[in-house]
């Protein structure tokens, strides 16, 4: 039984890095990205699975509730009662609607700030290993031989950028309000001071 141990531990560590996929899938769909844009690693992961287990712990209050009820045999919580069940079915729905709630409401915030940060042109905050920073995108090849997604690059202004994933700039068009994915071997991403920033272009 001595593999017991490390296979629960690997088990539990997958499952929170996949439960931390969760939040981090929402956060990009806001910025109308795939999960895969984003390069996030494990350890973010599983952090973001910790937020999202704290955002459960709220919604089982009521499940917990249930059963204290009928470990201590309340009438409503006894079993055979008539309205018995049709309690049990609001208690589901309610847990599952105040989850959904609190799991959409978090990723939300996040990207509001984002987007609202972009709007104003200072530092958006990080969200779980996700930091988007201002930068200059200078083509390495004519600005009009990219090829990519979104809005035509403009070389003479900085974008908010999400890193290089899937071989891809993922950037964001803080006039456009849309993302943009460029080949990462076009261009070159420098640190910009800010959104105000004339970029060096071409």
């Amino acid at each position: 039984m001595a593999w017991a141990v490390p296979l629960a531990a690997t088990l539990s560590l997958s499952t929170l890095v996949t439960a931390g996929s969760v939040l981090h899938t929402l956060y990009a769909a806001g910025f109308e990205l795939d999960p895969s844009d984003l390069d996030v690693s494990p350890i973010w992961k599983v952090f973001a699975a910790a937020k999202l287990l704290e955002l459960l712990s709220f919604a089982l209050a009521l499940p917990a509730w249930w059963g204290v009820a009928r470990h201590r045999h309340h009438f409503y919580a006894l079993p055979g009662e008539s309205f018995s069940f049709v309690l049990w079915f609001a208690m589901t729905i309610a847990t599952v609607t105040v989850t959904a709630y609190l799991v959409l409401a978090a990723a939300g915030q996040a990207i509001t700030r984002t987007t609202e940060a972009a709007e104003r042109g200072t530092d958006p905050p990080p969200f779980f290993g996700v930091q988007p920073d201002w930068t200059c995108v200078e083509p390495v090849v004519p600005a009009d031989k990219i090829s990519g997604e979104g809005p035509p690059l403009d070389p003479a202004r900085p974008y908010l950028s999400f890193g290089v994933a899937g071989g891809n700039a993922v950037l964001w068009d803080a006039e456009a309000g849309e993302a943009v994915k460029v080949p990462a071997s076009k261009v070159r991403l420098v640190p910009a001071e800010g959104a105000d920033q004339v970029c060096r272009g071409v």
